[in-house]
């Protein structure tokens, strides 16, 4: 279950997911250009799941997917911290939506009360 982080995120939630999210990378350490399509290829290429804040993957995810997964972070600007730990207290939803081969979107935070 490993995840490709966009430029749009700090490189250090590779790091700090590392326990949880075994694998993952960031966009920059892959010297992917700044084109969506190409982070979407990369990422079912290595079946990745794309981690981002820009709402242009929604589309991607809509037009072309399956296969490809998007996770999309609503929390705006904010430093790394709070979304790693939103990455960790979702892990369990996350990894149901990666494992369902018929879901290509998934936007947290849920508004569901979970990090209450």
């Amino acid at each position: 279950m490993s995840l490709l982080f966009d430029a749009n995120l700090s490189p250090k939630l590779v790091h700090s997911l590392l326990a949880e999210f075994p694998g993952s990378r960031h966009v920059r350490e892959l010297s992917l250009s700044a084109s969506d399509k190409e982070i979407w290829e990369f990422s079912i290429v290595h079946n990745l799941t794309i981690v981002t804040k820009d709402s242009d993957f929604d589309t991607l995810s809509l037009l072309l997917a399956p296969p490809g997964k998007v996770i999309r972070i609503t929390l705006g600007n904010c430093a790394s911290e709070p979304v790693s730990l939103l990455l960790k207290s979702y892990h369990s939803i996350i990894s149901l939506f990666i494992s369902d081969s018929a879901e290509t979107l998934l936007i947290l935070p849920l508004d569901d009360g979970s990090l209450k």
